[in-house]
């Protein structure tokens, strides 16, 4: 992990450099479930969130030749054009501003992915409404596990990214499970 100890007991702090806001700060309030807590003192980010923002800026800093250490530094630089599968949290709020930064979330089947609900972008990542190779990095943090079929999503992904881009995601991990756990199914009646 980014903690400093190579096992963070319950409900310790720990000091991080956090890769979202790229900021010196803590990390508090973990509990047994690590992907989901030791958040940052000062963006809220969880050791989940931070994973993403440090394999980011660890990409952007190889595309550039760039010391980039977090997300924060990521937002700053020109032309990148940034997708993530959500519009809120840790993640989000470091890259609203970014000039390149587009979001959005599933509002359900009755919309067409590009739509504008409740001023958020919809998208189906089953059938982006991206064009062809306009995007550096996708972002999803634990979004792909309910698709319904994230093999069309990936192939959706691959399609959108740019030459030498990046989908960097998080997904439930199960250690002794390495066969697909299918739990729904689609059917034709949406």
């Amino acid at each position: 992990g980014l903690v400093d100890r190579a096992v963070t007991p319950v409900g310790t702090i720990a000091p991080i450099r956090c890769p979202v806001c790229g900021r010196l700060s803590v990390a508090t309030g973990f509990t047994d479930n690590l992907r989901e807590s030791g958040r940052c003192h000062h963006c809220g980010s969880t050791n989940r969130n931070r994973q993403v923002a440090f394999a980011a800026a660890r990409s952007a800093a190889e595309r550039t030749g760039r010391s980039i250490k977090s997300l924060a530094a990521v937002r700053t630089l020109p032309h990148l054009v940034v997708y993530n599968t959500e519009s809120q949290g840790a993640l989000h709020d470091q890259l609203r501003e970014m000039p390149g930064y587009v979001c959005s979330e599933y509002f359900g089947p009755e919309h067409a992915s590009g739509d504008v609900v409740g001023g958020v972008m919809h998208q189906d990542l089953t059938a982006l409404s991206f064009a062809h190779e306009s995007t550096d990095y996708v972002l999803s943090s634990d979004v792909f596990e309910h698709v319904p079929d994230p093999y069309l999503a990936h192939a959706e992904v691959h399609r959108v990214l740019r030459p030498g881009g990046h989908h960097l995601f998080t997904v439930p991990f199960h250690q002794h499970a390495h066969l697909d756990d299918v739990r729904a199914r689609l059917g034709d009646d949406g």
